[in-house]
């Protein structure tokens, strides 16, 4: 089981800013767009469906 630690940071910008969606991509380094794009697309597409719908 692999445990995975949401910076600090994220946590203080989702209390100012409340529309934030934090999502983590299991087994990918710095760069989910290129290393998992196809999950990443869905995600974002998904944020933004919602948000602007």
């Amino acid at each position: 089981m692999v445990l995975v630690e949401v910076p600090p940071v994220a946590h203080a910008q989702s209390a100012t800013a409340p529309r934030i969606q934090i999502t983590v991509f299991a087994d990918c380094g710095h760069c989910p767009y290129i290393e998992s794009s196809d999950r990443f697309n869905e995600v974002v597409m998904q944020f933004l469906s919602e948000e602007y719908s």
